[in-house]
């Protein structure tokens, strides 16, 4: 089966992301040792997703409920990972990412902490994305100007 993705946002680290997701997806379906509560493949090789959520969520000061107001998820779904010790599906991450304002390539970044956007940064760089090389050149030219 091949997935196709595209994301405004895309990079070689959203895909590859995509695909250690997707593989640890089947990897829980598919193999028996795969531990669900250490949350763990591969010989522990695998982010724990959960302590990561609350990490970021901690950081900020949310409750459950304020994480599910954010990301448009109900707080009952929430409380279920942690009590089920389950992880979200990619959907759904990419919902909890966007609540904190967080790509889910910079939730997997192992080289440090992750970077928040604001509302008019994302405009900026999907104006940005848009833009030929030299209209690049051209802007950062200006900028350094101002």
């Amino acid at each position: 089966m091949v997935i196709c993705v595209w994301h405004k946002y895309s990079s070689q680290s959203y895909v590859i992301t995509l695909i250690i997701i997707l593989y640890k997806q089947l990897i829980c379906k598919l193999t028996p040792k795969y531990n669900k509560r250490t949350n763990t493949a591969m010989g522990g090789l695998m982010k724990d997703i959960l302590a990561e959520i609350t990490r970021l969520r901690l950081q900020r000061g949310w409750s459950e409920y304020d994480l599910a107001k954010n990301s448009g998820l109900t707080q009952s779904t929430i409380s279920t990972w942690y009590r089920k010790n389950q992880t979200p599906t990619i959907q759904t991450l990419d919902k909890v990412c966007k609540g904190f304002g967080i790509t889910l390539s910079q939730f997997f970044d192992e080289g440090g902490e992750a970077v928040s956007l604001t509302d008019d940064q994302r405009e900026m760089l999907d104006h940005w994305s848009a833009l030929t090389p030299m209209q690049r050149e051209a802007v950062l030219k200006l900028l350094e100007n101002m």
